[in-house]
């Protein structure tokens, strides 16, 4: 069944329907290396932002343990009665 739509679209749809390979291979194969392209750009850009936050929290661990250190050095465990300690 055909359903016409004008010459020159019909023209077009009867040589796609021709074709065994070629076009429409092509495009499927552009459209998974695009995809593919698209997904190892999405990784490396989290793998890269993964290692800059892991690198910031340790740099603030580091910070924030030094100060307990301090605190523990000029107070004894008192110090630890009055901290105030957010999310636990």
């Amino acid at each position: 069944m055909e359903i016409y739509l004008g010459k020159d679209i019909n023209i077009i749809a009867s040589f796609l329907q021709n074709l065994k390979f070629g076009v429409w291979h092509v495009l499927i194969a552009f459209g998974m290396v695009t995809l593919g392209i698209l997904f190892l750009a999405v990784m490396l850009i989290m793998g890269v932002l993964y290692s800059y936050f892991a690198q910031v929290q340790k740099e603030q661990l580091r910070a924030e343990t030094s100060l307990v250190a301090q605190g523990v050095n000029l107070e004894g465990k008192s110090y630890f009665d009055y901290l105030k300690v957010s999310g636990v």
